[in-house]
């Protein structure tokens, strides 16, 4: 949480100028400076990003004069909060370099060269660089270290080892190293051969790691993703010293059965932004568990397995060949693709003319609609200008021929969390076979990291390194998935069908089971579930299961059966992970200065056969049928809907606007007078949100 009351005094400070004028020592006297204690808020734009941040700022830049001896080295260091766009850092008017893009608390290292040094009056900037949004950040607690950053930052070491509790092996892992604030701290290692390092976190591939840093507190984390355990561990390293540390971690939440996919995984290498190298992504594909990763470059095909195997890390995961297919319209994830296919136009400009070039792609059988409520190139899918949710209607009447749709991007995550969840209702409602996704869309190696979202998939886990494409193929396309953002589910319907299932009814009731897993390090609170899109059943999780290892919780619904097919989908969640060790990101695209953030879970569709056709039919599916019986027929039409839900209501409402009623017709609005309560709040439901899209369209 932001110190608003520190910000207040720091406002003041920053009225002038801040000089700093120490009295110059010896080197062997000096000692690190700290220039400025407190933490200052600054603001790149006029508008307020943040609402932890003060409403009114006045700075959108640091300045601060110091002096220091220039015939010796020096390293500047700061501490960030909250960079989400590019800030430069200046000395004498000279880059020094910028401060890091990722909003958790760090410590910046800068090297000074003495070139650009003078004996007083060295003025250091912290500015923005070229914002079109803005950007509300924190830095502060500024030091001069008389040493360079090569000697800073080695004064001592840690030996870390990790290794599975169980069978006392060592194991991939991601080591987070903070302060005892929980700043990720800075350390004085490079990336090598099965590691990758960022400030204040190392990724091993072999589970060892000698950190090398300043001398001082600290606190040392090991985590390998969602399924595991965290260790953690405080220490006070001396200089010159090597404390060795070994932490233990255990796999607690049981995923037999099912292998954990990141279906949209990115390299600097092959995407040219972010910062991740494509070895670097070996070792955090392994260091948070990820068993099927998708290989997702922006318009191009990249095969990992040669950069897995040369690193040892193929027994860890099963690489995938795929390709983030960039368009202006829309971006699409593609998979499985055949070893050196040419690459899909990437430049049409309608959705059936990408397809259509997507599914040519040799053995292309996934196409995923990414980040569907985001914009790139001025084109929001599934904004309303373009798309009435809750019937899952493509406004400028575009076919959405993907068969798979991210609902938890974890580098892209929504102010609203629940909304790309809805849009999906709305898809299955419309008769879409659309299997849910969750997802990284990770270019870094630590600030939007990998597998963060994930998607299970029911495939055989026993040989992470050897997996069935072939079969996992199969359970994305039938929809036998689970969406994972901190919690797993598991969804059982009538003791024997799960997700991607179509369950025969017997009797008056299907019986539903939904089990919620995860770490003890994250907390459900609630499962709810949702029939057509409807709620139908919600549970709060007693707190103290919600804090446990493995199964928290288990819900039990006893659902009434309509006379007409239905989908079932159950989504848990709680509140969101801060911990330093796997913080959950902001919005990407904020649509509010107010932000929550929230762990989730959500499972596959599993459809009940209500009309006994054994066959799965859409509440879109229902309408058309109805319209046709009722040909110019309003009351009738309006009459048998009350033997339906909701949602075939609203799928009709859609059916008769695209046919030429619209939803303010006369006729149409005397109908529904005479109608039943149900059936007139389906349509205005309806007719809001169309409305909604008019408005929109009409700016």
């Amino acid at each position: 949480m932001i110190n608003r009351l520190r910000y207040a005094k720091a406002q003041l400070v920053l009225a002038g100028l801040l000089t700093i004028i120490p009295t110059l020592a010896t080197r062997a006297e000096e000692a690190s400076r700290l220039l400025i204690p407190h933490m200052v808020p600054l603001r790149s734009l006029e508008s307020r990003e943040w609402a932890e941040f003060p409403e009114q700022i006045g700075n959108s830049s640091l300045r601060l004069t110091f002096a220091a001896d220039p015939k010796q080295d020096w390293t500047l260091q700061l501490r960030q909060l909250d960079v989400k766009q590019g800030w430069n850092v200046l000395l004498n008017g000279q880059k020094l370099g910028a401060l890091e893009r990722n909003e958790n608390a760090q410590i910046a290292t800068f090297a000074i060269p003495q070139k650009l040094l003078q004996t007083a009056g060295n003025l250091l900037a912290v500015e923005p660089a070229g914002h079109r949004s803005s950007d509300d950040i924190a830095i502060g607690q500024v030091r001069l270290i008389p040493y360079p950053p090569s000697q800073a930052l080695t004064k001592a070491t840690i030996e870390v080892q990790v290794v599975d509790d169980e069978s006392g092996q060592s194991v991939p892992a991601r080591i987070t190293l903070t302060h005892l604030d929980g700043t990720l701290a800075a350390v004085g290692n490079q990336s090598t051969a099965g590691t990758a390092v960022r400030t204040g976190v190392l990724y091993t591939l072999s589970g060892a790691a000698k950190i090398k840093t300043m001398a001082g507190d600290y606190r040392v984390y090991a985590t390998r993703g969602f399924e595991w355990s965290v260790a953690e561990q405080t220490i006070s390293l001396q200089p010159g010293t090597a404390d060795p540390v070994q932490l233990r971690i255990r796999r607690v939440v049981p995923t037999e059965g099912w292998v954990a996919s990141d279906t949209h995984v990115h390299t600097l290498t092959f995407s040219g932004h972010g910062d991740s190298s494509i070895e670097e992504r070996m070792a955090t594909l392994a260091g948070e568990g990820i068993e099927l990763p998708i290989a997702t470059d922006h318009n191009v095909h990249i095969n990992y397995t040669s950069y897995a195997k040369r690193l040892g890390a193929d027994k860890y995961f099963t690489p995938v060949i795929g390709n983030e297919v960039t368009t202006k319209i829309g971006h699409f994830n593609i998979f499985p693709v055949v070893d050196g296919a040419e690459t899909p136009d990437h430049t049409a400009a309608t959705w059936d003319q990408i397809f259509e070039n997507i599914f040519k792609t040799p053995n292309v059988q996934i196409a995923i609609f990414n980040h569907a409520r985001d914009v790139h190139s001025g084109f929001r899918p599934f904004g309303p200008e373009n798309h009435i949710a809750i019937a899952g209607e493509n406004y400028l009447g575009w076919t959405v021929q993907a068969n798979a749709m991210e609902l938890i991007n974890s580098g892209a995550t929504q102010t609203n969390p629940y909304q790309l969840f809805h849009d999906w209702l709305g898809l299955l409602n419309r008769g879409h076979a659309i299997a849910p996704i969750g997802c990284s869309d990770s270019h870094d190696v630590a600030r939007h990291f990998v597998g963060q979202a994930r998607t299970y998939v029911r495939v055989d886990d026993r040989d992470p390194g050897q997996l069935s494409l072939e079969d996992a193929v199969r359970s994305f396309r039938e929809g036998r998935v689970s969406v994972s953002y901190g919690l797993f589910s598991k969804i059982l319907v009538n003791d024997q069908f799960a997700a991607g299932d179509l369950v025969p009814t017997k009797g008056t009731h299907t019986e539903v089971t939904v089990d919620v897993l995860g770490p003890a390090w994250v907390r459900a609170e609630r499962v709810r579930l949702f029939a057509n899109g409807r709620l139908v059943g919600s549970e709060q999780i007693d707190p103290k299961k919600g804090q446990a290892a493995g199964l928290k919780w288990t819900a039990h619904w006893r659902i009434p059966n309509p006379r007409h097919d239905f989908h079932l989908v159950a989504i848990a969640d709680g509140p969101g992970v801060t911990a330093p060790y796997w913080p959950m990101a902001k919005a990407y695209q904020p649509t509010s200065i107010e932000w929550e953030s929230r762990a989730r879970a959500i499972t596959g569709a599993v459809w009940v056969d209500g009309d006994k056709n054994g066959q799965r039919d859409s509440a879109q599916a229902y309408a058309q049928r109805l319209v046709q019986q009722h040909t110019n027929d309003l009351p009738n039409l309006l009459a048998a809907l009350d033997a339906y839900d909701a949602p075939i209501a609203i799928q009709v409402a859609s059916r008769l606007r695209q046919g030429g009623t619209s939803p303010l017709d006369a006729t149409l609005n005397k109908a529904l007078s005479n109608a039943s309560e149900k059936v007139r709040d389906a349509f205005a439901e309806y007719r809001d949100a169309w409305r909604e899209t008019v408005r929109t369209t009409s700016r």
